[in-house]
């Protein structure tokens, strides 16, 4: 009787182990599979999924899924973008109907949402692209200076090209565009204008240099007029550097004794625009406090990196708060509001190194997953040999005895 119960105790043993062990070993092949077939599918181009929607206005032309943004926002939005067009044309001395008329247009691509920006290099076919924020609609007033800049006059040194942009963005907005480079004359004394004109030193110091450059293209325009500054941006290209006589041309002074009058005007607390007294705090900060100027070249070179940070990130940064926030800094920096500038710029730094944390355990998502799938297969394996060992044992056991008797002592064990 003991042989006719051995295959019935044997048989189901060893089938429950070989149905089981290879299901449970292929569940994290799926997990992996899986994982990678959601990253596909997130990088799939959003043509398929987005319906988007042109509105023209007369100097623009504005895409957007027509879905997530409202087409009475985008008017709203539209007007405005035209008031700051039509101001930038006629601060140049331009019509600000002549492109419109050849129907030429600046195009943007609105986005709704800062995960929007994983299709960012889709999206430039339709324009810069511009994010939304549709609880506080902002006018991207000192992009849309560059490109009518550009439109007016063409395209020329990053030194030119911004400066003149960032001076009409403070006339626009009525900011005072001397403040902030006489704040910083207490701690860049020694730093002159034919020193930054070039390319890679302009943008060494970007944010600083952009200070100082907009403030002495503002007194350029103030003392020698649109008409001159026009004639120096059209003696150079992208490529070259300002010539000495190119400035000369232009203004009837080597440009080291314009600068020389530019300094005075700023040791007199930007007095040519301000009329104020010299040494009053017509900034938020009182232009003799180095200290505070010392904060001020701080916070400026916080948004530098931090905008290096954002622009050389492996992937887009679709975290809202961060766009938001440091937009907010940003424009309080513009307007001299220190302590708000470094409030948001703290918070937009304690983000992005959570973010660039995430990012990177993200990044390793994928070994980390394989790692786990290899682990758990070896312990299921060695499970099964183990498992098998045994069963082989016991059958070789159950030989020399009964297996009622190789049963029980199984059990006991």
């Amino acid at each position: 009787m003991a042989k006719t119960e051995e295959p019935r105790q044997k048989g189901p043993k060893q089938k429950g182990l070989m149905s089981g062990w290879p299901l449970w070993l292929g569940l994290p092949s799926i997990l992996v599979i899986l994982f990678i077939l959601s990253g596909i599918i997130a990088g799939s181009s959003p043509e398929s999924k987005y319906v988007l929607r042109t509105t023209e206005t007369k100097h623009f032309a504005f895409s957007y899924e027509e879905q997530r943004l409202a087409l009475d926002l985008v008017a709203q939005l539209g007007a405005r973008y035209d008031e700051v067009y039509r101001f930038g044309s006629l601060t140049l001395g331009a019509d600000p109907d002549l492109l419109s008329s050849m129907g030429l247009r600046i195009r943007y691509y609105l986005g709704a949402s800062a995960s929007d920006l994983q299709y960012r290099e889709w999206m430039r076919q339709y324009g810069d692209v511009l994010l939304v924020d549709q609880a506080n609609p902002r006018v991207a007033v000192d992009q849309t200076m560059y490109n009518i800049v550009n439109a007016r006059i063409g395209q020329a040194t990053p030194f030119l090209i911004l400066s003149t942009a960032d001076y009409l963005a403070d006339l626009y907005e009525q900011r005072n565009p001397h403040q902030g480079a006489a704040i910083l004359q207490h701690v860049v004394p020694e730093r002159r204008i034919a020193g930054i004109i070039e390319e890679k030193s302009f943008m060494g110091d970007q944010a600083v240099n952009r200070v100082l450059a907009q403030s002495f293209m503002g007194y350029l325009v103030e003392q020698y007029g649109w008409s001159a500054l026009i004639q120096w941006y059209r003696g150079t290209t992208f490529f070259t550097w300002v010539a000495e006589e190119e400035f000369e041309k232009a203004f009837g002074k080597p440009i080291a004794a314009v600068e020389e009058d530019w300094h005075q005007m700023l040791a007199a607390g930007a007095a040519g625009t301000t009329g104020v007294e010299e040494g009053a705090d017509v900034t938020g900060i009182a232009v003799a406090d180095v200290t505070g100027a010392e904060d001020y070249a701080a916070l400026l070179r916080q948004q530098d990196y931090l905008m290096a940070a954002i622009g050389q990130a492996e992937g887009p940064i679709t975290d809202e708060r961060i766009h938001w926030q440091l937009e907010k800094g940003q424009l309080a920096l513009r307007n001299l509001a220190m302590d708000h500038a470094r409030d948001f710029f703290g918070q937009v730094d304690q983000l992005l190194t959570r973010h660039q944390r995430l990012a990177a355990l993200k990044s390793k998502a994928p070994l980390l997953l394989l790692i786990v799938a290899l682990v758990a297969a070896l312990i299921l394996l060695y499970l099964y040999l183990a498992k098998r060992h045994q069963i082989k044992q016991m059958f070789q056991q159950g030989r020399a005895g009964t297996w009622p008797e190789v049963l029980s002592k199984t059990h006991r064990e």
